[in-house]
């Protein structure tokens, strides 16, 4: 005979159910309480007493059998840290269900799965820079609202314009004029040569007037003339 063999399948497999038990389980623990339906909430609820039972034993091989269902580190040490020793003076009762409401469109039962005693979640308050002196800030001020003195001595080096005029001047000498005898004599020796500009080839309308009538149509001419 099978007896007690019936359990809560949620229509699933067992490695499906197993998984969904597990991922409830490791949401109690965390956020202290779930809103769930009354049939998954009897089975979870198991599975969390004995847990919490191992955190009250605080040996390793129950810590070595905690990490094997919650499969993370840092959850197997805030149960035996600080949620096993909420229930120290307990010897059961660690969780309760709380009748909710009704689940719009299948009219299932919820409830509250919770945990009896509470414990206090550690807010990570973000590191706060040090603010800098006083004396510091005002000396930036200081020297944005200072105006900008400039350089009188660039000034002072730039070149006068009478040293521009002897430069002009220098040039002008370098620079050699050719008398105008000698232009005289080289336009006569190069007499200014004559642009040839290419010919054109005649139109088309120009080449059919040369073209002669051949012998065809003078024969013709003649025909006619003939019998008249």
């Amino acid at each position: 005979m099978r007896h007690k063999v019936k359990t809560d399948r949620f229509s699933r497999f067992s490695s499906y159910r197993k998984a969904t038990i597990k991922s409830m389980v490791i949401a109690v623990l965390l956020h202290q309480h779930i809103i769930t339906k009354k049939v998954r909430a009897k089975s979870v609820r198991r599975s969390v007493d004995k847990i919490i039972t191992l955190g009250k034993k605080g040996t390793l091989a129950a810590k070595r059998r905690a990490f094997s269902l919650l499969c993370d580190h840092k959850l197997v040490k805030l149960l035996f840290d600080t949620i096993a020793p909420k229930f120290a003076n307990r010897s059961g009762g660690y969780t309760r269900i709380i009748p909710y409401r009704r689940q719009r469109g299948d009219n299932a039962e919820l409830a509250i799965l919770e945990l009896t005693e509470r414990y206090e979640v550690k807010k990570i308050e973000k590191a706060v820079k040090a603010e800098k002196p006083q004396q510091q800030d005002a000396v930036k001020k200081q020297e944005k609202e200072a105006p900008i003195k400039e350089d009188t001595s660039i000034k002072e080096a730039k070149p006068q314009p009478v040293e521009k005029e002897a430069k002009k001047v220098r040039k002008e000498k370098i620079v050699k004029k050719e008398p105008e005898e000698a232009k005289e004599a080289k336009e006569k020796k190069e007499p200014e040569k004559k642009e040839e500009k290419p010919q054109l080839p005649p139109k088309k309308e120009e080449q059919k007037e040369e073209k002669k009538p051949g012998k065809f149509f003078k024969g013709f001419k003649g025909f006619f003339k003939k019998d008249k």
